[in-house]
């Protein structure tokens, strides 16, 4: 019960943060680079097919025929919303507008770019974002620390917490 409780703590979630990501440079590279990550992992997931045959929501943007599925990239999106909801209301809030754009916009994008093209584009923003990540995390990784490799590769805010288990 008390490492379900440990997710939602948002106290040590920015303790672990601060402490590991204090470098101005990589925090600004993580600003720029791990909302492209989420970004471009709910653009694949938009290919899935609706969950439970959900209804769409059809609409035309611009004289862009849009089509919202309420798939795993919406699942995926409403996790992360709900995940920084808990975290902090005021903060998690904006968090979630900034998921919910990132699933509405990534469904025009999968309507618009087909899966092929769409699947070219993820990986190249995904590789691009991943190895400046990466480059980043190198300068303060430690082994003896197992977050350090994980938490560069990981989607916003999950972080694997190995030494408490």
């Amino acid at each position: 019960m008390g490492n379900r409780i440990e997710l939602f703590n948002l106290e040590k979630h920015f303790a672990f943060y601060g402490a590991y990501h204090s470098n101005p440079a990589n925090i600004v590279i993580h600003m720029l680079f791990v909302w492209p990550i989420f970004f471009t992992a709910i653009l694949l997931l938009d290919f899935t097919p609706s969950l439970f045959n959900l209804p769409h929501i059809d609409f035309s943007l611009s004289g862009v025929h849009v089509s919202l599925i309420f798939n795993f990239g919406f699942l995926f999106a409403l996790v992360y919303a709900v995940f920084y909801m808990c975290l902090d209301v005021k903060a998690g809030t904006l968090a979630a507008l900034l998921c919910g754009v990132c699933w509405i916009v990534s469904s025009v994008l999968a309507t618009r770019l087909g899966f092929s093209l769409a699947w070219k584009c993820c990986m190249v923003a995904y590789n691009i974002s991943g190895v400046w990540n990466l480059f980043q995390n190198m300068e303060s990784l430690s082994f003896s620390h197992a977050n350090g490799v994980f938490g560069s590769i990981s989607f916003p805010s999950m972080v694997l917490d190995f030494e408490n288990h």
